[in-house]
Parts: C-alpha cells; structure tokens; sequence
C-alpha cells in the first residue's frame, strides 16, 4: 500500500462540530466575467471567520515526494488563521488524520517508514498529549471514522488475507468485524445517525458505493452500476449518498437513496465532477470540478440540482471543498498559482468572495475518503 503525495498539507480537512432533476451547462464563469483574487493571509484570529479547528498532515523535507519519504507528521490550525500547531513529531509516518466529533481527540494511522504495507491506528487529544495505539494488529488497519457519539471508531482491515470493515471501541480497543466481503471493500463512513456504515467496495471489476448495518447484515449497493463509482458521503438526515461515477463519458455527481432504492443525477456537464461534500444543513453541495483548461475549480449546487454556480474559479487547482461548521464559508486545498506541487490550505465564503490562504507549508497533495 503506497501513497503518493506531495509535500505540504495533506488527507484531511475536520472541523470541529461536523463540516459535515438532470442539469445540463455549458462552462460557466462568475457574472461580471472576474475571477476572485487571492490574499496572502488573513489575520489570526480574524472575526470575520469561524474558529473551526482543523487537522491536517504536514511534510516540509522537499516539494514533491511519496507518501513514506521526508516526514510526515500532524498539525492544526483554526479556520481564522489563529493556532497553527505541530500535533506529532515522531519518526514514523502519519496519515489520516480524523478530529473526534468533541473535537478533543485524533485519530490517524501510523506506518514504519520500513514496512508501509503494515499500518496501525492510533489515538492522540489535539495538544498533543495522551498518544496511544488502538489496533495494532499485523497488517493494514486503515482510513478510520469516528461514529457521531465518538465512542466507536470504523475501519478497512486486511487482518484476515482479505478486506473488511471493522469496528473498534475508543474506551476498550475491542474491536469486531462488520462485514467481510470476497472483494476489496475499504473507506467506511458513518451515517449521521449511527446506524449505518458506507464504505467503498468491488464488483466484477467495477467500483461500488454500498450501505451496511453497523450491527452487520446483508448489505446494499447502493450506486448499483457496473462503472467505477467513488465517495460515499452521508446526507445530514441519513438517508441518501453522494458519489461520482464515471457512468457515460463524464465523471459525475449522483445521490443514492441509502435503502437502495434509486439513484439520481445530481451533475450532468462537461466539467468531470469530484470531492463532493453536502452542506451542514443539507441544503447545497460543494465540489471540485475539472474544467477544459485543466484546472479544478470549486462549485455549488443545490440537491435538487438547480442553482448551479461557481465558487473558486482560479489558474490552478482548487479541490478537497469542506464546508464549516456554521456553513458560512468553504475551506479547501489550490496550489494558489498554477503550481500543482505546492498546495495550501484556503478558506472562501461560501456565498463567494475573496480567498485567503491560512498555511503556508508551500506544497500539498490531499487524500480521499475524508469525514465531513
């Protein structure tokens, strides 16, 4: 299991208190034909913008490098720009990085730099105290989720020569399996309510997005398309999914109904659609879109797929949206300048406006599968 990454910020945005018809465009620009400028910087501690804490991993050894190369280790920072602090400084690699829903504890996988096929997860609280290993069993225990009450912590495991979902205890580290699939199944995701997991799986060749009991049981496919289909992202009411899918010529944005009964296109263009992520309210969706010049811009739309208009439209890469807490403003990774090597971190009101970038770690390469 090797990761590719750049240098600089990378896997996860988390915010503290949750982030977390057919349509038919051509591209489309802001109204009076401008793109947004981008700011150095906003002051820490800016009133203006929401103290959200955030979680990320950070490698300052070089501009471009893997996953298992340089040093890789967690840092936070408040969504005005305040607190930027170093979590971990160990000689181990660290990815992953997940807030708890008190926003009191991280958890995160932890590789040695000489085996980074055999992964653990550990549990540390955000000032950095109280480090402690959770499942430490030989192989690769990976992308782990909170549950919403914060005391159940799911997770991808090849622990047995094939994949599966298990569920772990903070308090006890007793862990059980969830369900265990002939195929790779990986990336589970806790339903608002606490019910149900969805996670990533393969059938006949093909990615899925599919739904199952955390108590375990029969489960769903719910995108139920032999296309790859990516994400898996709850609704705040629990009861549908997001996912992109390469069905067509184009990757776009679906919603599945968490039951299995349907799908619907959310996003039909020529702007390939990804990191989709449903507002606090469960109202609108951001996501990243790719355009005709190469660039990922950011986007909005509302759930029934009207009202779809740009965000972040910049020479470079915008991707990996996460909305506040609040809902107010949208924080994501751009490389800024066109450089796609060296990503930071950016926040943007969410009715649109100016960026203002928050790090400065000169390089980036954000992950999948993030909690919202």
């Amino acid at each position: 299991m090797r990761h590719s990454r750049f240098v600089g910020i990378t896997l996860a945005i988390i915010l503290l208190g949750g982030m977390a018809g057919l349509l038919s465009h051509a591209p489309v620009s802001t109204a009076d034909g401008l793109l947004p400028t981008f700011t150095p910087s906003p002051e820490p501690g800016d009133t203006s913008l929401p103290d959200d804490l955030i979680v990320f991993v950070a490698n300052e050894d070089s501009a471009w490098t893997w996953y298992g190369e340089g040093k890789w280790d967690i840092y936070s920072i408040r969504a005005d720009g305040s607190a930027l602090t170093q979590i971990t400084d160990t000689p181990e690699q660290e990815d992953w990085p997940v807030l708890s829903p008190d926003g009191t504890q991280i958890v995160f996988i932890v590789a040695d730099p000489d085996a980074l096929e055999l992964t653990d997860i550990y549990v540390i609280d955000v000032d950095g105290s109280n480090r402690r290993a959770l499942i430490t069993d030989p192989g690769a225990d990976i992308h782990p989720s909170w549950s919403p009450d914060g005391s159940q912590i799911a997770f991808g495991s090849d622990r047995d020569g094939e994949w599966g979902i298990y569920v772990a205890d903070v308090a006890s580290g007793e862990t059980r399996k969830v369900i265990d699939l002939d195929q790779w199944v990986n990336f589970p995701s806790w339903s608002p309510d606490g019910t149900r997991l969805a996670f990533m799986t393969s059938v006949e060749g093909a990615y899925e997005v599919a739904v199952v009991a955390v108590d375990g049981g029969e489960w769903i496919n719910v995108s139920n398309d032999l296309a790859n289909d990516h994400g898996g992202l709850w609704s705040p009411d629990s009861q549908e999914v997001l996912f992109s899918s390469w069905r067509g010529d184009d990757l776009n944005l679906y919603v599945g109904s968490a039951d299995g009964s349907g799908v619907r296109l959310l996003v039909s263009s020529d702007l390939p659609s990804g990191s989709a992520v449903w507002s606090p309210d469960g109202t609108r969706i951001v996501f990243s879109g790719y355009d005709d010049v190469h660039n990922y811009d950011l986007y909005t739309v509302n759930v029934d797929g009207s009202n779809l208009r740009p965000l972040v439209q910049a020479d470079g890469w915008e991707i990996e949206p996460r909305w506040t807490a609040d809902g107010s403003h949208i924080l994501y990774y751009s490389d800024g300048a066109g450089e796609y090597a060296h990503q930071d971190l950016y926040i943007v009101p969410a009715e649109g406006g100016t960026p203002q970038r928050l790090t400065f770690f000169g390089g980036a390469m954000p992950g999948t599968g993030v909690q919202p």
